[in-house]
């Protein structure tokens, strides 16, 4: 377990579960490549410290390896419409994302467990506070990718970049 303190000089937002400052880095699930199932009943943000002369953020995967169900939520404040490719791994996948076509990214989104999450993906809001929302619920569904069993697909990582301002 990695524990880390955070001065109060610094104003962190409440319900950061995870803060970032600097110009880029690596945000990852709890539980995220482990072989395992993602933790559930959480409820936090992960949030990012606007630097100066610095303005939007893009958000790159890591792997193919991700996956928040259907009934949890991953919100990622992008504020824009981005697809989400099928995953030519699984049969079928390229008409079960179809009806997707795009997710609009400022609202709840979650994967579909035939679906991938974009290379990459940037804000277009230069002056708001970034965050990404992370919501998973105690229930009965599985915290992972039931159709690929090796690896298991469960939770998300992403390198992230904070750019400057143009």
């Amino acid at each position: 377990m990695m524990v880390a303190y955070i001065p109060c000089s610094a104003e962190v937002p409440t319900k950061c579960g995870q803060y970032f400052t600097g110009l880029n880095g690596t945000i990852v699930s709890y539980n995220y490549n482990v072989d395992s199932y993602y933790l559930a009943g959480l409820s936090y943000s992960i949030c990012f410290r606007k630097e100066k002369g610095h303005c939007t953020y893009t958000l790159m995967k890591t792997s193919d390896n991700q996956f928040i169900e259907a009934e949890d939520t991953l919100r990622l404040m992008m504020g824009i419409s981005i697809p989400a490719p099928p995953n030519p791994n699984l049969f079928g996948s390229a008409i079960a994302c179809r009806p997707r076509g795009s997710v609009k990214f400022s609202q709840m989104y979650y994967t579909n467990v035939q679906c991938l999450y974009p290379d990459s993906m940037t804000s277009v809001h230069k002056n708001a506070s970034f965050f990404v929302t992370v919501r998973t619920l105690i229930n009965d569904f599985p915290k992972f990718n039931n159709l690929v069993v090796s690896p298991i697909y469960s939770g998300f990582q992403f390198n992230w970049t904070h750019n400057l301002c143009e």
